[in-house]
């Protein structure tokens, strides 16, 4: 009887602490997963934040192109009535040309991203 409780009280103390070492074990493997989540997360926020500011660039870039068009436009209609906007070196025409470039590129940049 005694002997027979005492291998029982000896097996039942390894298996707790088997247990508590898988428990220990786990709690290890949630510390890092949710590390791992901190950091998708972190990662996650960044990269919306280049998103939004590849958008607004964008944005900016069709602005600024669709300025340099109107501008182009004003500079070629009538020079003698429009002096001022005279663009006889295509300045404008090459201005519009690499802002096209410019956006195509960023639209390019943002669709990979996506």
């Amino acid at each position: 009887g005694a002997a027979d409780a005492q291998g029982q009280l000896a097996s039942a103390q390894v298996q707790s602490d088997e247990i508590g070492a898988r428990a220990g074990e786990a709690a290890a493997l949630v510390e890092v997963a949710q590390h791992e989540a901190s950091d998708v997360a972190r990662r996650a926020s960044e990269a919306q934040a280049r998103i939004e500011d590849l958008e607004r660039q964008a944005r900016q870039a069709e602005v600024d192109t669709e300025d340099l068009r109107r501008q182009l436009a004003e500079a070629s209609e009538e020079p003698a009535r429009k002096p001022r906007i005279a663009d006889p070196e295509g300045e404008l025409e090459t201005r519009v040309a690499s802002r096209e470039i410019a956006l195509t590129s960023v639209e390019a940049s943002w669709l990979r991203r996506r």
